[in-house]
């Protein structure tokens, strides 16, 4: 009879897959403050110069970090919807907070 219980739970298994959104948001994290680093960078070396193709940069990484930020929540909420079939709520809001704290 165990034998016959042990197959039955085995035979069961559940796909749970990490959330494709949350790893995207995830990487645009950190990509946009890395890229605003490279900007400030830039333009300690280069001086202020004006309204040049470094404040195009800057505002780009901005951009990015409200992109990861705008998909970090709604990869959040499809993996609380899931009901645990998706995994990655730590990615989600770690690619909230990254971009506001960095």
């Amino acid at each position: 009879m165990e034998n016959n219980a042990s197959e039955i739970i085995s035979s069961k298994t559940v796909e749970v897959k990490l959330s494709r959104l949350a790893s995207a948001a995830i990487c645009l994290a950190i990509i946009g403050p890395a890229m605003f680093l490279v900007y400030f960078v830039l333009n300690i070396v280069f001086g202020p110069t004006g309204t040049t193709i470094f404040d195009v940069f800057a505002l780009f990484s901005a951009g990015i970090s409200v992109v990861a930020i705008i998909l970090g929540i709604i990869s959040f909420i499809r993996i609380e919807m899931s009901g645990g079939k998706i995994t990655g709520n730590n990615i989600a809001v770690g690619s909230v907070l990254i971009p506001i704290f960095a």
